[in-house]
């Protein structure tokens, strides 16, 4: 019998599925010709058709280390904008660095059709944290010359110092909106490699995980519809949070609704920001986990249940471990 390689020079797409792949599942056998085969498919697989082993795994768009520094570098920098005022700057164009550096390659790939739209929306999900969405928040009230609290009015609060961080953290934000519509736009699929195999995609609704507790809210509709054990330990962190913010709101009752306000704006939504003021100050571990924590926690969960779901990755799974240079280099940048 020739070896697989071989095959692969001489037949047919529908040959090679029939003559080695159905073969290698039936026997359940993986080895070092079965890999070899997959790889050379990998290299040039087609556009227009789909032949098993459908859309090929992409480690330098949604490898183990790129979705560990994206979660890693979200984790951080959202840690120095609650509790570090003097490391904030260097954090903050580091990840700047790396939310640029993925848009540019990402359009470059696109460019040359070599990104499926499966890896494009990884991307855009990891793109996509809340706190992307707060860092474009505080730009746009820091251009109307609103203030901030801690360092962050060092990089995104009013005046010309801070004019180039709010430039760059409003633009990264319109760019990848601006990227995720073109991305779902049905008239565009022929753009991307592997467009015939476009058959199981990250549904719209994920991408509004970039919203403070959005995220948490998606995650509890798919725990409802799912109805699974398995999502109770992940609903536990929500209802152990709310009973804190319940038992924190009872030890700051009097603060809370007895204390007088002195500003002169009386309005509704002047007192319920008092009271998130106040809220904040006294319990800042909670004001800690609820807006930052719990977010990412669910957006994570939200990203990696749907990398793992995907079908086409039996054998080029992006949860399978490949050391590749852009997965390297993702991981010095965040490290750096």
């Amino acid at each position: 019998m020739a070896n697989v390689s071989d095959q692969i020079c001489f037949i047919g797409p529908s040959a090679f599925l029939n003559s080695t792949f159905t073969e290698r599942i039936a026997n359940e056998t993986l080895n070092d010709e079965f890999h070899l085969s997959l790889q050379a498919y990998c290299v040039n697989p087609p556009n227009d058709t789909c032949p098993y082993p459908g859309r090929c795994a992409n480690p330098d768009a949604a490898g183990i280390l790129v979705r560990a520094a994206a979660y890693l570098s979200v984790f951080f920098l959202g840690n120095l904008l609650h509790f570090d005022e003097e490391g904030i700057q260097e954090s903050f164009t580091a990840h700047l660095l790396y939310v640029y550096s993925l848009l540019i390659s990402t359009a470059i790939s696109i460019g040359k059709q070599s990104l499926t739209k499966f890896h494009t929306e990884v991307i855009a999900m990891l793109l996509g944290s809340p706190l992307t969405f707060a860092l474009f928040v505080y730009a746009i009230l820091g251009t109307f010359g609103v203030r901030h609290r801690g360092g962050v009015n060092g990089i995104l609060g009013p005046g010309r110092k801070t004019i180039i961080y709010r430039l760059l953290a409003i633009i990264a934000f319109v760019f990848w909106l601006a990227g995720l519509i073109y991305t779902e736009d049905r008239h565009s699929l022929k753009i991307f490699a592997q467009w015939a195999c476009d058959d199981r995609n990250i549904p719209l609704l994920y991408f509004l995980s970039i919203l403070p507790y959005v995220s948490v809210i998606l995650f509890l509709r798919e725990a409802i519809e799912d109805s699974s054990v398995d999502w109770l330990y992940f609903i536990i962190p929500v209802a152990v949070y709310v009973v804190a913010i319940t038992v924190g709101i009872l030890f700051a009752r009097k603060e809370l609704f007895h204390r007088k306000v002195t500003a002169t704006r009386k309005g509704i939504w002047w007192r319920i920001w008092h009271k998130w003021v106040v809220l904040r100050e006294r319990f800042p571990f909670m004001h800690w986990i609820g807006i930052h924590i719990l977010p990412i926690m669910y957006w994570i969960y939200l990203t990696e249940s749907w990398i793992k779901a995907d079908s086409a990755g039996l054998f080029g799974h992006d949860n399978h471990f490949e050391l590749t240079f852009g997965q390297i280099l993702a991981i010095l940048v965040i490290l750096g």
